[in-house]
């Protein structure tokens, strides 16, 4: 049986402040893609998230799976880009 969770509407925020906002160089290219997973994994990650999930974070994760690998690298290079994108915009204010 799994505890109880606790979601934070402040990464939910964030999360959705990027996805609204984000800039060319910021956005999940298929060469962070392969930088992250190689060059095959890369390409077939790329190809799920553009072509078949369409950009659908929630259908991107489940793919995935819990415990997986992959899905946390995913979730780490998701991070990258919205503390690249968080800079740019601290760096305007």
């Amino acid at each position: 049986m799994k505890g109880k969770i606790k979601l934070e509407l402040s990464t939910f925020i964030r999360i959705a402040e990027y996805f609204y906002l984000f800039s060319e160089d910021e956005v999940l290219s298929k060469d962070i893609f392969k930088k992250t997973f190689g060059n095959v994994d890369g390409e077939h990650y790329y190809n799920k998230w553009i072509h078949l999930y369409k950009k659908d974070l929630m259908k991107m994760i489940t793919y995935f799976g819990e415990n997986s690998r992959d899905g946390q690298l995913f979730c780490d290079m998701l991070s990258e880009k919205i503390n690249q994108f968080e800079d740019r915009i601290n760096t305007k204010k």
